[in-house]
């Protein structure tokens, strides 16, 4: 994996779920209440032991469930990333993509990659919950797959791009690096804070 290729996975695990301790806060404080319940249909007295014990179970098992869900993306990029390159060898960059759903953010099954100069869509099937895809399907950039415009987001750190897959409208995000950028720029012209139009001579 080359420096770039690492700094694309690394920058989009964080993007994708962010350790947040604040958010782990939250949510132990949301998780509190159902485990006092939970207390009182077991019959079991509510001393300054019992609830020191609630308030340590619902934030441990917040701070155990990011971690995971982090480890779990984790692995997700890296699978794709692996199957992905042993079924088009002469691919040079893995590109993930993201989707945006109010304002979490997620890595979607589908990856943008870089092969002989041209760009593809790579479009994963898995298993339900499995993080390694069983096959996919890649989409050459062109009449079946075409990003009509891009957008880069600095506040947010990624950029949104519009186009259509197989003549049907379709959204996703990336990651906003400059090698990224400039991998990219060969298929599509970004425009900070407006969209422009893709340059779609290939």
């Amino acid at each position: 994996m080359n420096d770039l290729q690492y700094e694309i996975v690394k920058t989009t695990v964080k993007k994708a779920h962010l350790f947040q301790i604040s958010r782990v806060v939250i949510n132990s404080v949301i998780f509190i209440p159902f485990a006092l319940i939970v207390f009182w249909i077991a019959a079991i007295v509510l001393n300054w032991i019992s609830i020191s014990m609630i308030v340590f179970i619902s934030f441990f098992y917040t701070f155990l469930k990011e971690l995971m869900i982090i480890s779990r993306t984790k692995k997700t990029l890296i699978n794709q990333s692996k199957f992905l390159m042993s079924k088009n060898t002469d691919a040079t960059l893995y590109i993930p993509i993201l989707e945006k759903v109010g304002k979490k953010t997620f890595v979607k099954s589908s990856a943008l990659f870089i092969q002989k100069d041209k760009l593809f869509l790579e479009a994963f099937r898995s298993t339900y919950f499995s993080t390694k895809p069983t096959d996919s399907i890649s989409v050459p950039y062109g009449k079946d797959f075409e990003i009509t415009e891009a957008k880069l987001i600095p506040e947010e750190h990624l950029i949104k791009y519009s186009g259509t897959l197989m003549d049907t409208e379709y959204h996703f995000y990336t990651i906003d690096l400059p090698g990224l950028i400039h991998q990219l720029s060969t298929f599509i012209t970004f425009e900070k804070g407006n969209y422009k139009d893709v340059n779609t001579t290939q």
